[in-house]
């Protein structure tokens, strides 16, 4: 895709739009491979009428918002996030404290998120996230993404128990309803240069982008990592509810609280660590930060299943919270840095499909195993298994790690 036509009234420079003939156009509004018309990389160039110079003073997490597009998008963001997190807290609630199956709870919330608009509007911005900051600000941008959700996970259980108390469950459900306006009105409001050339037919295009993600190793690594992570760590989102009510033992009441209690310190834990990310990266270096990441997700996850009271519960998922934004954030910043230009739609596509197709897949598949085994062991023992495949990957395929961990001096060299 081209970059935003402007900022704050400013205009953008008219991208050179001169065909390439040895290149065939991208149907997700990329350039054509090779370096952009203007011959430098997307870090150097002008981001919405701005020109990328050095980093401004500050706390460099929030550096992004200086960008009038990714402002407006992260907000609108947030706003309908709140709204999703209102409604998957009210509905896990309602349905554990009535079934008392973890089956049905995880049902729910694999749906919800199939459904938020974090699922519409996640892709699209990741996609343009380079036409919306500067190539240096990748990490602190997806960080803030991952903080925008996760803030809302703090607000909307929140507004959830005050709501549900206050006026009942369905409003709830109206709230989340109205809370999808924001994120229309902002879309009506960033503007980007329409792709150049003839799109190529859809199966075509996957199918290329398919092949992009096989030949560079470092996103090859980076979806299958995140698959893995879906399947084994992922659903304790979704299974809140169920440690709610394994922590309370109690009424809708009781469970919908301790819901939004947990839900809180996760969304709490996952902020300090998007806010912390861009800083420890700058200093450690990006591949370092991932890789102690992974290695602490499995044992966060076992110290939170460990949990019997509600403090206990609320400091491990805060701690889990913290470490999942790390893996998420690292992993999608490979994605980000080392796809070829004229197929990083597409590739991150693959990337997205991949956490979005696991996270219900593996919350389908522990549900009936906690209704059987209980909570504390099926997730201490998928996060044993996650520990073991890491180990093994470490051993028998290092390349696979090294892929995952290297510092690219230009990660968006475009490679045929």
């Amino acid at each position: 895709m081209r970059r935003a036509e402007r900022d704050a009234g400013s205009p953008c420079p008219e991208p050179d739009r001169t065909p390439d003939p040895d290149r065939t156009p991208d149907p997700d509004g990329q350039p054509p491979g090779g370096l952009p018309p203007d011959g430098q990389p997307a870090g150097s160039r002008p981001v919405d009428g701005r020109p990328a110079g050095p980093p401004a003073r500050g706390l460099s997490s929030l550096r992004p918002l200086r960008h009038r597009a990714f402002a407006l998008l992260w907000f609108a963001g947030l706003v309908s996030t709140i709204g999703s997190w209102m409604q998957t807290v009210a509905v896990g609630a309602l349905i554990i404290s009535d079934t008392g199956q973890a089956t049905w709870a995880v049902l729910v919330a694999a749906g919800a998120f199939l459904r938020s608009a974090a699922a519409v509007i996640g892709p699209f911005q990741q996609a343009i996230l380079p036409d919306l900051v500067p190539q240096e600000e990748f990490l602190a941008a997806i960080s803030l993404n991952s903080a925008q959700f996760n803030l809302g996970r703090i607000v909307g259980p929140a507004l959830a128990g005050a709501t549900v108390a206050a006026f009942g469950y369905p409003m709830a459900f109206v709230a989340n309803a109205v809370s999808f306006l924001a994120v229309v009105v902002a879309l009506a409001f960033v503007r980007l240069a329409a792709p150049a050339g003839r799109p190529s037919g859809l199966i075509a295009s996957l199918r290329s982008g398919f092949a992009a993600a096989r030949r560079e190793p470092s996103c090859w690594a980076a979806i299958t990592t995140i698959a893995v992570v879906a399947v084994l760590a992922s659903p304790f989102i979704a299974l809140v509810p169920v440690m709610a009510r394994h922590l309370t033992q109690g009424g809708a009441t009781a469970v919908a609280q301790t819901t939004a209690v947990l839900t809180t310190a996760q969304g709490a834990g996952a902020v300090a660590g998007a806010l912390s990310l861009a800083p420890l990266a700058s200093r450690l270096g990006r591949g370092r930060v991932l890789a102690g990441s992974l290695i602490l997700l499995p044992v966060a996850l076992i110290g939170y299943s460990a949990a019997q009271q509600t403090w206990q519960g609320a400091a491990g998922i805060f701690v889990v919270g913290l470490v999942y934004i790390g893996v998420l954030s690292g992993l999608s910043t490979v994605v980000q840095l080392r796809a070829p230009q004229a197929y990083r739609g597409r590739i991150l596509a693959f990337y997205l499909v991949a956490l979005g197709v696991g996270y219900p897949i593996g919350s389908l598949v522990q549900g009936p195993v906690i209704d059987r085994i209980g909570l504390g062991w099926t997730t201490a023992g998928t996060a044993l298994l996650l520990s073991l495949i890491m180990v093994f990957v470490a051993v028998f395929r290092p390349g696979f790690t090294r892929a995952l961990s290297s510092e690219a001096e230009h990660p968006l060299t475009h490679r045929r």
